[in-house]
């Protein structure tokens, strides 16, 4: 499966990200406090989507 890197305008919309430590071509590192945020709502039941947490 190929995927297609970030654009490097892509890369600077999601460094401003206060929920994204780190940023590469190929991948995205997100902060301990969005994983547990996002843990913590998956648990309860919430739907796995970004827009329903706060930063994106």
């Amino acid at each position: 499966m190929t995927t297609k890197p970030f654009t490097p305008s892509q890369l600077k919309a999601l460094l401003a990200n206060p929920n994204i430590v780190k940023a590469s071509q190929k991948g995205i590192t997100y902060s301990v406090d969005f994983k547990t945020k996002f843990i913590e709502e998956y648990r309860l039941g919430k739907l796995c989507t970004f827009s329903n947490i706060e930063g994106f």
